[in-house]
């Protein structure tokens, strides 16, 4: 979540909204770039992967999945995945400020460490992950996603991309050897979500 849109009145804090966390709150950062996924429209992401996407078993596609929180920002969205039976979260967050922000918000979650860490770069992930978030600037967004999407060592065949970005951007975007296979609007942002090409 890193320079993202700056909005005056940034929230000072997100709920989680599901899992066996439900109703813990994490920090806002202060200042311009902040821009958290509401409440509301994270909750609508985390029903979708939970109702829609499934493992082969019939499973949820976030019990036991490994997670990539690629631009991590809050760690809401990692945190939530966490919350919802994921068994590992790598959060991604380059800005300092915003860094100190998400690994006091995992102590807040008391996340134990063999359910995660958290790093300023993608040099060193352990790849693959079974679902990547990516909620970048909306600015940069393509550019970001594209050069995120880059490192095949990443993912695997079946994971699961979620893309947030502005509604205004219309129909999915294409992403080279991804292909669109969802798309869910909240408000004015949209998840569009995609798997790779076979």
């Amino acid at each position: 979540m890193t320079a993202k849109r700056s909005f005056a009145a940034a929230p000072g804090a997100v709920r989680i909204s599901g899992g066996h966390i439900k109703g813990r709150k994490l920090a806002v950062p202060d200042g311009a770039g902040v821009r958290p996924t509401t409440d509301r429209a994270r909750e609508t992401l985390f029903n979708v992967l939970t109702n829609r996407f499934r493992q082969a078993g019939g499973e949820s596609v976030l019990l036991g999945a490994r997670v990539l929180d690629g631009f991590a920002g809050t760690g809401a969205m990692g945190v939530e995945a966490w919350s919802r039976g994921a068994a590992w979260v790598s959060f991604v967050e380059n800005s300092p400020q915003h860094f100190s922000t998400l690994k006091e918000n995992l102590r807040r979650a008391k996340m134990p460490a063999e359910a995660g860490d958290a790093q300023r770069s993608r040099v060193g992930l352990q790849g693959p992950f079974d679902l990547i978030i990516a909620d970048p600037p909306y600015e940069q967004g393509l550019d970001l996603v594209q050069d995120l999407i880059a490192e095949p060592a990443l993912f695997h065949a079946e994971t699961l991309l979620v893309w947030e970005r502005p509604k205004t951007k219309g129909d999915a975007l294409t992403l080279a050897r991804w292909q669109s296979v969802h798309q869910t609007p909240s408000g004015k942002t949209v998840f569009d979500f995609y798997r790779p090409v076979a």
